[in-house]
């Protein structure tokens, strides 16, 4: 039996063409929508990109511009503070009193004030009993034979004057003893004087043989530096200068075993002047500020 094509009779050939070339166009189209659409979004996502860049570049110039800002508000405060400071250190400064301060030798010998310049005085112990001989002036160097520590002691004494040449009370604070002790005088209590007033403080350094066993404890600043230092306050505390003094008391020095004594320092000097040191203090100020 003959077999019938049935498609081919049903479905002419050129409807076949037809519809090929129908969907050939469609996906012709659909390529170049794609593409056209592929490019777009790539244009979209530049643009995106540089949207955000230009965004955070604002953001930059903005964050910049506020610590500008806050940079200049801050040294305008800081300007200003300044300003103030010195302003109130200028209305506090009239307020310091002014101490001329001055160390001398102290001769005991001589009613309690210096006359002939006495540098050093000597005693000695008595058999190792706890007893000592009365001091006695030392008025030329001698040498010390080695010997068992303890059986002699040295003494110096300076007589420290403070006079208040300016117009207002002085509160004299003595901070530190400078390698020595303050005689007949309570410590951290403070030293009032008047204007143009005087007062005075004695000031004692002892040395025994032990102190004075090599060359690096005699070479030792603790052992011939005077360097008593005190602070000048007015009355309210409102204002504190520190004075310091730098006195030269090398009185010793070792020769082999032995020990050299000197009856006054290798330049000897009439007064030591206490010198102010720099860096004047704003107690209350600083308190405020803090």
């Amino acid at each position: 039996m003959p077999v019938i094509d049935i498609v081919g009779e049903a479905i002419p050939n050129w409807i076949v063409a037809v519809t090929s070339v129908f969907t050939l166009g469609a996906a012709i189209f659909a390529g170049v929508f794609a593409r056209r659409a592929a490019h777009y979004t790539r244009v979209q996502a530049v643009a995106s990109h540089e949207q955000v860049r230009l965004g955070e570049e604002s953001l930059r110039i903005a964050q910049d511009e506020m610590r500008t800002a806050q940079e200049a508000a801050e040294a305008q405060r800081q300007d200003a503070d300044r300003a103030y400071r010195n302003f109130a250190e200028t209305r506090l400064d009239p307020l310091t009193p002014v101490i001329l301060a001055t160390a001398e030798p102290y001769d005991h010998y001589s009613n309690g004030f210096p006359d002939s310049k006495l540098w050093l005085e000597c005693r000695r112990s008595v058999n190792g009993s706890g007893s000592w001989t009365p001091w006695e002036a030392v008025t030329e160097t001698f040498e010390e034979p080695p010997g068992p520590p303890g059986g002699l002691e040295f003494r110096t004494q300076l007589v420290v004057s403070f006079t208040n040449v300016s117009d207002q009370i002085a509160r004299i604070s003595l901070v530190n003893p400078g390698n020595g002790e303050i005689e007949e005088h309570r410590q951290g209590a403070d030293i009032y004087i008047q204007p143009q007033e005087k007062k005075k403080v004695l000031w004692v350094k002892r040395w025994g043989l032990g102190m004075l066993a090599t060359d690096e404890d005699v070479n030792n600043p603790a052992n011939w530096l005077f360097n008593l230092e005190f602070w000048v306050r007015d009355l309210g505390m409102n204002v504190r200068d520190t004075y310091k003094f730098n006195g030269d008391l090398r009185l010793f020095e070792r020769d082999g075993s032995r020990l050299v004594v000197r009856n006054e320092p290798p330049f000897p000097w009439d007064q030591d002047i206490a010198t102010p040191m720099p860096g004047r203090t704003y107690e209350r100020l600083d308190a405020w500020e803090a």
